[in-house]
């Protein structure tokens, strides 16, 4: 459900039904980390992509790019090579 609302570029949606969610997989926290990135909360999307940061390399070049951190930027873009 929550990927579908997130699709649908309903964040805050996909954020509340994540929120009740009692053991976090990897792909809920790609998930969440989708979701607030979505919402501009580049921070807390970044917190979640470094829990499975072999897995979300990009999601994390993107979020450090939007925080202006550009040496996590490039760490992770050159982490993808």
């Amino acid at each position: 459900k929550a990927q579908s609302a997130l699709s649908r570029g309903q964040a805050q949606k996909a954020l509340g039904l994540l929120d009740g969610v009692d053991e976090p997989t990897e792909q809920w926290y790609l998930l969440k980390g989708e979701a607030l990135f979505a919402a501009k909360e580049f921070a807390k999307a970044a917190e979640c992509f470094s829990q499975v940061e072999d897995l979300a390399l990009s999601q994390l070049e993107k979020c450090y790019e939007q925080l202006g951190d550009y040496k996590m930027a490039y760490y992770y873009a050159k982490k993808q090579r």
